[in-house]
């Protein structure tokens, strides 16, 4: 056997392949894992973590109000730390942090955590650079509920929560608030023998706490004049600014639908809508699926050409096709009785014609997930006891919305066919809308 080992070794140095049995002889003693350790840890301090909002409108109406982060990135401060195995070959080479777990992140960038590696009396501590992970705002407002941030959505759902409780837009508004949220963070680190591309990583998982600080404005006020005043000449007022939609938001708390497998109808959902501006135009307003795990539905809802103006917030009300949907056969399975929860991932994306003017492109605004579970039916006399929308607490179950305000656009009694179906109700001449079917 060792005369064998021999010949093996002359043979491989007549060769030239004498640096190839040391590099052999190096792997053989390399550790099966280059990774001992990898921590990861929210920093404690104040005003970790924070997002400020201010109403930057130099209009001081109630109704004028503009609400704007001041920062474009949410500063996430972090303790991380990459402990290598203790072995002279094996060294740091890089990390990686992610705004969510794994797969599921909204962003990533490069990070310097702390980092041990070396061996014996050589094995050595070296501190990050102690920056923060910075992600930018615009990425965070699209993916999983458990993960996507979006400031201006969750300052939405403190402002229903005042109103439901009897305050007022104005009250609200004029006050300091502090919402804070959980969400995912993670980190992932490498280590590799030194001198080549050869590594191993290992992950690691945090939740941090994210606040919005939102900041009062005191001089509002229900009385003024709702033109927007021109910022360098303070007493003329702009009587042709074009309308502009500002925000288009789910209402805060959806009616999810837990009740009989295939609904009687389709649940209504209101959308709320901010408009500026002092000429009158068209709306386009589409709800569409977006990452969803079933097989792509396209689009759930659509209305065309609704006659608005800047005048007032408005609210829409829009119906999911889950009857439509239920009743095609690609969706059979979520018409099983296994107490699961399907998800409906979605948002809205909308476009403006200004009077006299051509249409804006597309935007997105706000996104949300509509929820359904088909629940065995009970027999029995009480209307009350058959499937349908929540009425009661619990995790998942939420509360009839309150109004916004006091317009109302709704869609016209024209059915639509397939499944962008509207149910038929009477209304106003003067706020007619249609609802389309998708092409």
């Amino acid at each position: 056997m060792k005369q064998g080992k021999r010949q093996l070794i002359r043979a491989c140095a007549a060769f030239g392949l004498s640096g190839l049995l040391a590099s052999a002889a190096v792997s053989a003693a390399l550790p099966p894992h280059y990774v001992q350790s990898v921590t990861l840890s929210p920093a404690q301090g104040i005003n970790t973590n924070m997002v400020v909002l201010k109403n930057v409108s130099a209009n001081k109406h109630i109704d004028a109000i503009q609400v704007q982060p001041a920062q474009s990135n949410l500063a996430i401060d972090l303790i991380g730390h990459v402990s290598c195995e203790p072995h002279k070959n094996i060294v740091f080479e890089k990390a990686t942090a992610y705004f969510g777990p794994g797969e599921a992140n909204l962003y990533s960038a490069s990070y310097s955590p702390s980092v041990t590696d070396g061996k014996g009396n050589k094995r050595v501590t070296e501190a990050g650079n102690f920056d923060k992970f910075s992600v930018p705002l615009a990425n965070l407002k699209q993916g999983h509920p458990a993960v996507r941030f979006d400031p201006m959505q969750e300052l939405n759902k403190a402002l229903q929560t005042h109103l439901n409780g009897g305050g007022t837009k104005l009250s609200f508004y004029q006050q300091d608030h502090f919402i804070t949220v959980k969400r995912p963070v993670s980190m992932r680190g490498w280590c590799k023998v030194e001198g080549t591309n050869d590594s191993q990583s290992v992950d690691a998982n945090a939740t941090v706490d994210i606040t919005v600080k939102y900041e009062g404005d005191s001089d509002l006020k229900l009385t003024g004049t709702l033109n927007a005043q021109l910022a360098n000449v303070p007493n003329q007022i702009s009587n042709n600014l074009p309308i502009k939609l500002d925000k288009a938001d789910f209402q805060p708390n959806l009616p999810h639908y837990y009740g009989q497998c295939l609904p009687g109808s389709d649940p209504k959902i209101q959308v709320n809508l901010q408009f500026s501006g002092a000429t009158k135009g068209l709306l386009d307003l589409k709800v569409v699926g977006v990452s969803n795990q079933y097989a792509d539905y396209g689009t759930y809802y659509q209305l065309n050409n609704i006659p608005v103006n800047a005048q007032h917030s408005k609210k829409v009300d829009i119906y999911f096709p889950l009857k439509a949907m239920l009743s095609q056969d690609k969706y059979a399975f979520m018409m099983i009785l296994n107490n699961e929860v399907y998800n409906h991932n979605m948002k809205i994306v909308a476009r403006v014609k200004p009077e006299g003017k051509d249409w804006s492109q597309w935007q997105e605004f706000d996104t949300a997930v509509f929820k359904h579970r088909c629940l065995p039916q009970v027999q029995v006399n009480s209307p009350a006891a058959k499937g349908g929308y929540q009425q009661h607490g619990g995790d998942e179950l939420n509360q009839a919305p309150s109004r916004i305000s006091p317009v109302q656009i709704k869609p016209a009694s024209t059915p639509a066919p397939d499944r962008l179906q509207a149910p038929k109700e009477e209304r106003e001449p003067r706020l007619q809308l249609k609802a389309v079917p998708q092409k």
